[in-house]
């Protein structure tokens, strides 16, 4: 399978998380070879410090780091953040944390000692994911206003159009409240 590794032109940005240098060592020279951009940190805070003023597309963290684990830093980043795609990896793996950072929004689980193709492979998955994720996104937007320049265009009333309107805004907006103040 053939990804694009860019998205609008920029190149993947990649965020490694892990307190072994040796690992973020290794990570880096194959990811910078297979032409990603990458950023190593040794901590999970560190990780939250990054992440909170650079825009990552993937984000691959070690399971097991003194300051916090990479299950609380999952659970942090979502709370931040739905885009990036995150990728665990460990070499203490069990079912339940696998199925924990699943159930999070880690898109994989990677055991160590692991394979260079196999981590890329992974990426490029996690990467096609969230492509059409966002093209699905995007085809559901431009339907909706579709629906809503045919309603405006049809003979529906005011109030009509106007919960329409509302409604539109509500859904694709996620917002808790929707108001429109005529004067």
């Amino acid at each position: 399978v053939d990804i694009d590794l860019t998205s609008d032109t920029e190149p993947t940005r990649v965020l490694v998380v892990d307190d072994e240098e040796t690992v973020l060592d290794i990570i880096n020279e194959f990811l910078t070879l297979e032409g990603y951009v990458v950023e190593l940190v040794g901590s999970a805070r560190s990780a939250i410090d990054r992440i909170k003023t650079e825009p990552f597309d993937v984000i691959l963290t070690d399971l097991k780091m003194p300051d916090m684990d990479g299950i609380e830093l999952i659970r942090r980043i979502r709370d931040w953040n739905p885009d990036p795609v995150l990728v665990m990896m460990t070499g203490f793996g069990t079912v339940e944390t696998a199925i924990e950072a699943m159930k999070l929004g880690a898109f994989d689980y990677i055991l160590k000692p692991f394979k260079p193709d196999d981590v890329v492979t992974v990426l490029e998955r996690a990467l096609e994911k969230r492509r059409l994720r966002r093209e699905n996104i995007t085809l559901r937007e431009t339907l909706n206003f579709y629906e809503l320049s045919e309603a405006l265009s049809s003979g529906m009333n005011l109030d009509e159009q106007l919960r329409l309107l509302i409604d539109m805004v509500h859904t694709n907006f996620g917002a808790d409240y929707v108001s429109i103040d005529i004067q």
